[in-house]
């Protein structure tokens, strides 16, 4: 089961302030009496700017500039062109010209508005760079944005959300060393409990755990209330605490982290990863690029760490954290964790972590049954469903928040289960495939469901209850 992840939204993005600030200028933002050979000048550069022609507006504007540089009008209406030609260069990525344009717009006037503009533009050259992996490149236009804005306290801290969402993106993508990058440029240009709550948990992810205390420690500091980062801070803590007894165990494609005292069958637990790594690669068409690390820990220091339900028997959060009892175990059952577990791994590489629950469960249990426990017999009756119309909807409210608290959620694993049976049986594997592909891309799941199969969400969920209707209920009902 994998946690959701806090996003905030830039509410002040570079394109909303430019268009907002136009419209001002359109209605009533003229405050000064329009010099007719100026106005000429400035009707002909509004007629281009309507157009999209950029280069031809800007050098009417500027021209109207010279004539009356006390016209606030034309002045305002010169830096507005700067920014949607700067924003236009931007979206073609040509940074460096839409850095000179934006810096024309702040020469001619410094405020808010022309420095946060600046300091975004810069920001995105840096992500540019980072996709190149220009690292020093990303570096340079960091500190560039970051000087730009230290002299308003509210582009510093549009900045820093700014990077905290690309970051975040980022890190939802594996990409942990440009994450920790923008994060950290992030905090310094204003400080945020959400800036390290984040970095802490990319260091948790690396099993960092002394970066990862030391970044909720801030996070905790700047926002003592805050429950969640309350809960990660004590976790980082017990963990660390934890981890002096633990042996590392170096597979090919897996790094195992056991409890020295945790009764454990490296062999057996290695050959299954191992098996895991090839069967479910070759369903979902991906390997990750990095080992994935596994957690093993007793069943009480589990439970004291973690605060998980019971029904909660292992779960994935950028690693598997998986218990082991304290004596003799059920292996066919340590094989079904690891390959539902490793499956979540996979789907979250895959889809850049954008799996949605319901989806992720359905399928981390067909690929559990499928290995580890054929020729199992699903319990989905009339009886047990309780009359519930089968619906996308009813899995994401199902899978939404404390899911595995609900008395009932086991009914929801099986249901998602069907959907995925549905899908292979209906459209095999490269089906399957499509979805998660297009997912990954950042698509909805339900859209991309429908474009996958051409057919709306309601058609789909007919054929998919008729299939678990012929399937289960009349043989169970």
């Amino acid at each position: 089961m994998t946690g959701a992840r806090f996003k905030i939204f830039l509410l002040s993005a570079l394109g909303v302030m430019i268009v907002t600030f136009f419209v001002f200028l359109k209605n009533g933002g003229i405050a000064e009496k329009r010099i007719p050979g100026s106005f000429e000048y400035a009707r002909r550069a509004e007629g281009f700017l309507d157009k999209g022609m950029y280069a031809q507006a800007i050098d009417y504007f500027e021209k109207a500039y010279r004539s009356s540089p006390e016209n606030k009008y034309i002045r305002d209406s010169l830096i507005y062109a700067y920014s949607r030609y700067a924003q236009t260069l931007a979206g073609a990525e040509k940074y460096d010209e839409a850095i000179r344009f934006m810096e024309k717009a702040q020469q001619i006037a410094y405020n808010t508005y022309t420095t946060q503009n600046l300091a975004l533009t810069y920001a995105k050259k840096a992500l540019s760079d980072i996709g190149r992996r220009d690292w020093f490149g990303a570096t340079d236009s960091l500190v560039k944005a970051r000087m730009v804005a230290e002299g308003s306290d509210k582009a510093s801290k549009a900045l820093s959300v700014a990077l905290h969402n690309d970051a975040l993106e980022e890190y939802k993508a594996g990409r942990d060393t440009s994450a920790i990058l923008l994060l950290k440029q992030a905090a310094l240009a204003h400080e945020d409990s959400r800036v390290y709550s984040l970095l802490g948990d990319v260091y948790y992810k690396r099993n960092d755990l002394a970066s990862a205390e030391f970044y909720f420690s801030k996070a905790f500091r700047l926002d003592a209330a805050n429950k969640e980062i309350a809960e990660r801070l004590r976790k980082v803590r017990d963990e660390e605490a934890l981890s002096k007894s633990k042996q590392l165990h170096r597979l090919p494609h897996f790094d195992i982290r056991l409890e020295k005292d945790v009764p454990a069958d490296i062999g057996f637990i290695g050959s299954v990863l191992e098996r895991a790594y090839l069967d479910i690669g070759g369903d979902l068409d991906y390997y990750p690029d990095q080992k994935t690390a596994v957690f093993f820990y007793s069943t009480q220091n589990f439970k004291n760490i973690f605060k998980m339900p019971n029904i909660v028997r292992a779960f994935y959060d950028g690693n598997m954290r998986i218990p082991l009892p304290d004596g003799s175990s059920d292996k066919n059952e340590l094989a079904s964790f690891l390959y539902h577990e490793y499956t979540h791994a996979v789907l979250s590489a895959k889809t850049k972590n954008n799996c949605p629950a319901w989806l992720g469960e359905g399928i981390a249990v067909w690929e559990e049954i499928k290995w580890t426990r054929p020729g199992m017999v699903i319990n989905l009756t009339e009886k047990v469903l309780g009359g519930r119309d089968i619906s996308v909807r009813l899995l994401e409210n199902a899978f939404r928040d404390d899911a595995a608290a609900k008395p009932d959620i086991a009914l929801y694993y099986v249901l998602a289960y069907t959907l995925v049976e549905y899908i292979v049986d209906e459209w095999g594997l490269p089906g399957l495939r499509d979805i998660l592909s297009k997912i990954a891309g950042g698509q909805h799941a339900v859209n991309a469901i429908d474009d996958a199969f051409l057919m709306s969400e309601k058609e789909f969920e007919r054929r998919w209850g008729a299939f678990v209707e012929n399937k289960y209920l009349k043989k169970g009902g």
